[in-house]
């Protein structure tokens, strides 16, 4: 169980990027955040562009995430499994 707080989010064509930064656990591909009930699942990650394959406390990361809309996401913490 972990903890991150977004601070940005974009709408691309390949779908919702959140930005965030992880305060508790390690974010991977696969991992679920709860967004206030709605759940979804991180497909990537990227630090600095890059691909990465994971993200630990302390990072700030870029993640696509599936499964919800930019309405679904506030700039604030959610925990993530």
């Amino acid at each position: 169980m972990g903890v991150l707080e977004v601070f940005q989010k974009f709408n691309l064509k390949v779908g919702l990027v959140i930005a965030a930064r992880i305060k508790e656990g390690t974010l991977k591909p696969g991992s679920v955040i709860d967004f206030d009930g709605k759940k979804a699942t991180v497909k990537s990650l990227q630090v600095n562009r890059q691909d990465v394959p994971e993200g630990t406390p302390g990072m700030e990361v870029g993640a696509l995430v599936e499964g919800v809309t930019p309405e679904d996401v506030q700039l604030k913490e959610y925990s993530f499994e």
